[in-house]
This record gives C-alpha cells, structure tokens and sequence, in this order.
C-alpha cells in the first residue's frame, strides 16, 4: 500500500517526521507539500510522480474542499482505483504505520478526537465520559 499525504504547507512531512520519531516506520508515506505558489494542477503532477502501476493507492488530505482534496478528486478521475481520505492526523498515520487496516486506523484516529476533561484520571475515581 502507497500512502500519498498531502496538506497545506509542511504539515504532512511534519506529521511523517513526527511518525518516524514515535514508530521508526514510515516507508511506505511520501508526503505532498502544497504552498502558496502552487495550482491544483501542481498538486496533481505531485501525485502522478508517485502514483505506481500495480500499486494500491491511498491519498490522505488534511480536509475536504482544500486543494489538496480538490487535486485528489482531479487525478481520480484517471485512476479510479485511488482511495481518498479527508482528516490527515498524527493518530492516523501511527495506525497505518503499525499496519491496521485503512478502515480501522480511520475508526481509531476519529476515536482519538476527543474534549477531555480531566488532565490524568486518579485511582479509585471514576472517568469522566
């Protein structure tokens, strides 16, 4: 599985960068920096350099309707096979790079989203839900 991060700025090479540092295992994410020079059609031609024959592919944005999502959308229309996911996140990439499967890494990262109540939970009381 090829993994294509893409987001605004250095934000999917950082969350690669802060992968490696907690797991060590980052070889199969290649992230995609979209600045403020770039088009859409910029954007794609990043893809298509990493887009592998034989390869599933998944690209992972930062959001929907960004152009990095937007981009995703363009390029599959070429390669229908491509998978799309909105939500880049640390919690997200650490699933994948442990190896859970795509549907289960998106259902743990979307369960890491939380308000949190309580700074530690103290033995002998109960947790806040």
């Amino acid at each position: 599985m090829r993994y294509i991060l893409a987001g605004h700025g250095n934000y999917a090479r950082s969350i690669v960068d802060s992968c490696r540092m907690i797991t060590g295992q980052v070889a199969d994410f290649y992230p995609v920096a979209f600045t403020d020079e770039m088009s859409p059609e910029g954007v794609i031609a990043q893809y298509q350099s990493l887009v592998v024959a034989g390869d599933e592919v998944v690209i992972i944005v930062d959001f929907i309707g960004g152009t990095p999502c937007n981009a995703a959308f363009m390029l599959q229309a070429d390669y229908p096979e491509i998978v799309i996911v909105s939500g880049l996140s640390l919690s997200l990439i650490i699933q994948l790079s442990i190896g859970l499967a795509l549907d289960f890494a998106v259902n743990e990262a979307r369960d890491n989203v939380q308000i949190l109540k309580k700074i530690a939970v103290v033995e002998g009381e109960e947790e806040d839900e």
